[in-house]
């Protein structure tokens, strides 16, 4: 059950897909509600079992419970345990408790600072820094049916091509078309699959959003049919800032037509980023969002295939005021200093931090408006919509050029509701092993807060990994959506074939399971969005009443019937799992026999070439034979692999991949009692290239029955609509 209560006039975020009416304050359920001109606060009691959820990009526990998070989305390339916020904003959080839980959306995409027991430990305190915002509170049994009334409220999550299930390389920077050819040219020569190749910003002329440099891609156009042609996608980088310079089209145009962030006195406001001064482009302003709608639809008929947009917090490198404001402190340091060698250890701290305070710094961000269909607004009070906006009139430019078919944006800063629209990554993450189990975290995390397609740059995007480290990462990254490597200029190269012979060969059979688990992975996303169930997630949302499974935060639930428990630590040989209610099969791929474990906790050897896969009794899973990408996708053969010990029942999604239509197909398969049934089910005009299936079902034992049977010989079932929802 869901109640809105409103409060003031609340800006309209667009975070919701459905509307309700309020309920009165006086039934609010939070404590000591307290409602001032600029300021809406109100707490919760925690007993000392509660677990609280949620919150998607955030750093620290599973459990947030002891921490303050700061929702306002900031560039920060430091993301050290004392920090409360990064690029995005998802104020939605979970409180389980024995017997209810309880889900809480702030809808407000301004500051928002939860307190889960930090200041006090049984205490729970949020605090809105206005006196205008939607509260949603729900109530539910479960963390999954609050999950699951949270996404039919604000939508189901986007709806991906196929291909970005895929690998993708990447690099600041690759920086000319000699150099990405090179690259495709090794992945080929070492047998690795791959399906997109990212572009940083020296692709561009100068850093110049919506430019080409014509020295480093001298034949754009050709270059990208070329790579197309070799099944490989391209994604450019793009960047908001727009810069100042006379005879730049875009800045140009964006004058001219008032496209720019206004001051107050309706002037463009200027910042400083990677071009240098530049203006920001109004998102909020429809009229904008067309614009540069239009100038992606030129990239997007070019056959570029996706985008990343970044910097989108928005990112400030320093503003002429922040700059200012900075010298006049250096200047106070240096008299004080210099001429009457009287100072305070204050006049030193504030002169030595007052350039970088510059950046992202509060008073610029006070200092801009926006035109919006809700009148004009101070960029503070939607701060953490900006990147929403962006991939918004970004994906403008999808809809005019292939309106028909699936987009692929990657963000780096968000809001509730942009799920329906883009993938995102959690930003410039450092190859350290605290990074990787914190991957493992947000990813579950993120999809609680309907965030399915994410991930985080594989192996870490500053400083240097290590072989462990790298070859541990790419193995986490097998379950995740977003299967990018990315890491920064000044950094070790991190492409699979720089850490030696021995790693390579293991990054290519990690590589070759990750494309085998495809038919799995992209059946189980899509039927988790249909359902509204966190495609990813930990154990709590599966078995809630086990204690030691609420506790546990370093394994993942993928989909139905997989468990991954990821060696996250380094130098490990081995590492304890916890192993809830059923059996389970310890899944080695190819072996005749595997172990089966009982529930409880168990030490499990893990060498630094495996991984720790579980199918869960009575499940199966889905695999394809090994890909080079996913460009032509078209399995005439898949394997199903199955660990039942009585009866079993599994459906297998499948559509074209690409279009935005709702045709499907779902073969369902029905394991009784040793004796295999299986039905085709269509929904409209999609066919399935399936001919056969390869069954390889693993008994109570561990041992392993085959058995091939053709497609003709299921039953077929045509339906025009859903009736009683998925399989």
């Amino acid at each position: 059950m869901t109640k809105l209560y409103r409060f003031g006039t609340p800006f309209k975020s667009g975070a919701t897909v459905k509307e309700m009416a309020p309920t009165t304050h006086n039934h609010f359920l939070g404590n000591n509600l307290q409602v001032e001109s600029c300021k809406i606060s109100f707490e919760l009691r925690l007993s000392d079992l509660d677990i609280v959820l949620g919150l998607g990009e955030m750093l620290g526990g599973l459990n947030r419970r002891g921490k303050k998070y700061r929702c306002y989305a900031t560039d920060d390339s430091h993301h050290t345990p004392e920090k409360e916020s990064l690029y995005s904003s998802h104020p939605f959080v979970m409180i389980v408790g024995a017997k209810t839980t309880t889900g809480i959306f702030v809808d407000f995409p301004g500051e928002i600072i939860f307190d889960i027991g930090q200041s006090k430990h049984d205490l729970l305190k949020i605090e809105i820094s206005s006196a205008s915002a939607d509260i949603y509170w729900i109530e539910g049994r479960r963390p999954r049916a609050v999950v699951a009334e949270f996404l039919s409220l604000v939508g189901k999550p986007w709806a991906p091509p196929r291909w970005a299930f895929g690998y993708q390389q990447s690099r600041w920077s690759y920086p000319t078309a000699d150099k990405i050819r090179e690259i495709v040219d090794s992945f080929a020569k070492y047998d690795l699959p791959l399906d997109t190749i990212s572009m940083d910003i020296d692709y561009m002329d100068n850093f110049k959003v919506f430019t080409i440099s014509a020295a480093n891609f001298p034949h754009f156009s050709s270059f990208v049919a070329e790579m197309r042609e070799r099944g490989i996608k391209l994604i450019p980088i793009l960047d908001p800032g727009v810069k100042i310079e006379s005879g730049y089209s875009i800045y140009e145009e964006g004058i001219e037509q008032g496209h720019f962030c206004q001051d107050s006195a309706g002037r463009p406001f200027p910042v400083a980023v990677w071009p240098g001064l530049t203006h920001l482009p109004d998102f909020f302003n429809e009229s904008v969002r067309n614009w540069w709608g239009k100038k992606v639809a030129e990239l997007v008929r070019m056959g570029v295939a996706g985008f990343w947009t970044d910097m989108n917090e928005p990112a400030i490198f320093f503003s002429k005021q922040g700059v200012e404001r900075g010298l006049n402190l250096v200047e106070n340091f240096s008299k004080k200093y210099f001429h009457n060698n009287n100072y305070s250890f204050d006049d030193y701290f504030a002169a030595r931090s007052a350039l970088s305070s510059a950046s992202n710094a509060s008073e610029d961000f006070k200092s801009f408006y926006h035109v919006t269909g809700q009148g004009i607004v101070n960029h503070h009070e939607v701060h953490n919509l900006f990147g929403s906006q962006m991939v918004a009139a970004t994906a403008s430019g999808f809809a005019q050029a292939t309106p028909d078919r699936r987009h692929y944006i990657l963000s780096r800063s968000s809001y509730i509701g942009m799920h329906r629209q883009a993938a995102l990554w959690t930003g410039d993450n450092a190859s350290w092993w605290e990074h990787l189990a914190l991957n493992l975290k947000m990813l579950m995390s993120l999809n609680m807060c309907g965030f399915f397609f994410v991930g985080a740059d594989i192996g870490g995007f500053n400083a240097n990994a290590s072989p462990e480290l790298f070859v541990r990462w790419m193995q986490l990254a097998i379950i995740s959506p977003l299967f990018r490597n990315h890491s920064s200029i000044g950094t070790r190269n991190q492409e699979p074939w720089e850490f030696g012979d021995k790693i390579l060969k293991i990054v290519r059979q990690i590589l070759k399971l990750r494309y085998a688990l495809i038919p799995y992975l992209y059946s189980e996303y899509m039927k988790a969005r249909e359902n509204s169930i966190p495609f990813l997630r930990p154990l709590i949302f599966d078995y809630e009443r086990d204690t030691i499974a609420q506790r546990v935060e370093d394994q993942v639930l993928i989909g139905e019937s997989l468990m991954m428990a990821p060696v996250i630590s380094a130098n490990a040989t081995g590492r304890f799992v916890y192993l809830p209610q059923h059996r389970w099969l310890r899944w080695h791929g190819e072996k005749k026999k595997c172990q089966v474990l009982l529930p409880g906790t168990h030490y499990l050897p893990a060498s630094l070439k495996e991984t720790l896969f579980f199918i869960k009794e009575n499940s199966c899973i889905a695999l394809t034979s090994s890909l080079k990408n996913l460009d032509n996708y078209r399995p005439t053969v898949i394997t199903v692999v199955g660990f039942v010990v009585s009866d079993a029942i599994f459906s297998l999604y499948e559509d074209d991949g690409v279009s935005n239509s709702v045709d499907h197909s779902i073969i369902k398969v029905q394991i009784v009692r040793k004796k295999i049934r299986m039905q085709l089910i269509q929904k409209g005009r999609f066919l399935s290239s399936i001919k056969r299936i390869h069954f390889k079902i693993y008994d109570a034992k561990g041992q392993m029955i085959s058995s091939l049977i053709k497609m003709s010989e299921c039953d077929t079932i045509r339906y025009d609509k859903f009736d009683s929802g998925w399989l």
